[in-house]
């Protein structure tokens, strides 16, 4: 069956240390079904043999462009594949991930047929040798199609799948002027608002196309507490922006996930970046009391949290933080 050329994907995959799973990663990305591509593997710094690795692939295949720099973070490499890439689509894939081989042509298809901007597909968590299907996204038919004010309510109450960078295959037009914040972690869901300014449709396809490794040294299994203050940076920029712009619905889907994050961090985290927390609660408690979004419960418990800070958590039940919102 002859598949239609839609264009030029460009795929970024930023590299760090990963010389145990780049060769499948890589592998999957040279043998998709969907021809028309360029594989730009950014060596962000590696000590390992992951430069040399991607540089044999590159001599073998010549859509795989190479490029070392020095260690500067996912954000800085994922930045450095967007200056270089010349695709009319953009995906973005882990270097320690892999992926269906008909993983591009099925997620192009679905977005050109619906003339979308962002098309995004279910997943399975590789863990330790086992292929476990996530659920995360089994909940919507296949074919579903989103606004992007509607993907914000989902994003804003399931975060995780519907934040991440990878599962997705971008118009390379939503990302002009665009690029990833440095120093920061949850730069995915930090650029996200910016790019749903962007779209009108965004579509989801309902195959397990993309293979998320979960490993003990990754990004998203590093420090909790840095984890959660790093969300609620992002949080507050897009709680400021969408009160500029007078977005309320928006604006209160933003302020009810804030909230959990703030009730995450009472939980979890030490003293000392509790009271970090109840700092910058002040500021917003006020508004938050005085709106009619939240129930006296939980304004009552955000009050309790403020006064009482190191009894938040007593009467929650323990749960482990791997299966917060924030982890696909």
């Amino acid at each position: 069956m002859m598949i239609s050329d839609h264009g030029k994907v460009s795929i970024i995959v930023p590299i760090y240390n990963v010389e145990l799973y780049l060769e499948e990663c890589v592998r999957s990305l040279m043998n998709q079904t969907y021809r028309n591509l360029e594989i730009l593997l950014i060596d962000d710094g590696s000590t390992d043999e992951s430069g040399n690795i991607a540089d044999r692939f590159a001599a073998t295949d010549d859509r795989i462009q190479v490029f070392h720099k020095e260690n500067g973070g996912l954000s800085s490499a994922r930045n450095v594949g967007l200056q270089h890439a010349s695709g009319d689509y953009f995906a973005f894939v882990d270097s320690d991930d892999y992926t269906a081989g008909d993983y591009i042509e099925k997620l192009l298809g679905c977005l050109v047929e619906n003339k979308a901007d962002i098309a995004l597909c279910n997943f399975n968590i590789s863990l330790c040798g086992r292929v476990i299907p996530s659920e995360r996204l089994m909940n919507y038919k296949n074919g579903t199609v989103f606004t992007s004010d509607s993907y914000l309510d989902e994003f804003y109450t399931y975060c995780g799948s519907f934040a991440v960078a990878w599962n997705k295959l971008y118009r390379r037009e939503i990302f002009e002027g665009l690029e990833y914040a440095l120093g920061i972690q949850g730069e995915d869901a930090h650029i996200l608002l910016y790019l749903m300014d962007r779209c009108d449709r965004i579509v989801y396809l309902a195959e397990e196309l993309y293979f998320y490794r979960q490993r003990k040294s990754s990004i998203m299994s590093g420090n909790k507490e840095k984890l959660l203050l790093s969300d609620m940076n992002w949080l507050e920029e897009h709680m400021s922006k969408l009160k500029a712009e007078d977005r309320k619905h928006a604006l209160s889907m933003a302020q009810k996930l804030y909230i959990v994050k703030i009730e995450k961090m009472l939980m979890f985290c030490s003293d000392e970046a509790k009271k970090s927390i109840i700092s910058r609660m002040r500021p917003v408690l006020k508004e938050f009391l005085k709106s009619s979004e939240f129930s006296v419960p939980v304004k009552l418990k955000l009050c309790l949290g403020y006064i009482f800070p190191n009894m938040v958590g007593k009467h929650y039940e323990k749960v482990s933080y791997d299966s917060d919102e924030i982890w696909p």
